[in-house]
This record gives structure tokens, sequence and C-alpha cells, in this order.
């Protein structure tokens, strides 16, 4: 008898916890859009070592951006085979608009630095942050409604410059 009764009870907590409304938090409330909190990405990378940095790719801006530049091309871009068997192989962007949106911020920052309004470690600094945000922006959550932001600002390279300063990144290590 007190078998069942703990059964029934067990039960009846248990129904109850369902239909209670479960609040869990949706990646737009862990971000708000655009709001004083702005965009908030995780990245989940060490930063980069000594040997990592004097083997990575030669960028006009220095190591660092080669380093965090290849991390970024290695996220976003990725070849697959058309057919299985054939060597011809396609090139896939993931989150084309994030990825154009930081191609057309370097092309932007270039000609900044050309006409003396930036320095080198200027957008350097700019630059690398661009790419930190775009490499945690990738397959996140709210990867998809910043590339949304991202292409509607897409004429405006200040607007789209000013959208990525704004995002911010927080590091796991």
């Amino acid at each position: 008898m007190e078998k069942n009764l703990l059964r029934k009870l067990f039960l009846m907590v248990l129904g109850i916890l369902i239909l209670l409304p479960c609040r869990t938090l949706e990646a737009s409330e862990y971000r708000s859009m655009g709001d004083a909190d702005g965009w908030q990405f995780v990245l989940a990378i060490k930063p980069p070592t000594e040997l990592q940095l004097r083997s990575a790719d030669k960028h006009r801006w220095g190591n660092e951006v080669g380093y965090y530049r290849a991390l970024f091309v290695d996220a976003y871009v990725s070849k697959e085979e058309v057919v299985p068997g054939d060597p011809r192989r396609r090139t896939v962007i993931a989150q084309p608009g994030i990825y154009n949106a930081v191609l057309r911020v370097e092309k932007e920052l270039r000609k900044l630095e050309r006409r003396d309004k930036l320095t080198k470690d200027e957008v350097a600094d700019e630059f690398i942050h661009v790419l930190l945000v775009a490499i945690g922006a990738h397959g996140a959550d709210t990867g998809g409604k910043f590339e949304e932001e991202l292409e509607r600002r897409r004429k405006d390279t200040d607007a789209t410059r000013q959208l990525f300063r704004e995002a911010a990144v927080k590091s796991l290590y």
C-alpha cells in the first residue's frame, strides 16, 4: 500500500513538473538583438603560442592576423567532391553573409590604411576583432541573425564595421 502511494505521489510530482511551463533561454535572450547588450559570441580557441605565430600565414598586418585569418578561412571554407571519385572539387562557403562581410571590412581597412586614416596597429587590432567575432559567430545559434543583420547593412561598410565593433567575444580560455 505504501509502495502504491509513493508511486502515485512520484507520478503526480512528475506530471506537475512536466506540465509547468518550462522557461529556457532562447538564443535571442542570451544575446539580445541590437539593444544595450549587443551581440555576444563565445570563442573556444586558445590564444596562439609563439610557435603558432611564427608558423602562421604571413599577412600585411602581422602574423597574429595571419593566424586568425587562417582559422577564419578553415571555419568558413570547405572543399567537397562533386561526385565521389571525380577529381573536381566544389568550394562551399558556410554562412556567406558573414564571410563576405569580413572580406568587405578587410578591403575597407586596407583602403583606410593606405589613405593614412588608420595606423597599421589600429587596423590589425580592428581586423583581429572582426575575425574573432566571425569565428565565434560560425555555427552559433545567433550566427544566422547576425548574418541577416550584416546582409541588411551590406551596402554600408561603416555600418558593418560598427556592427562588428559592437559585438563582444568571450573566450573560454
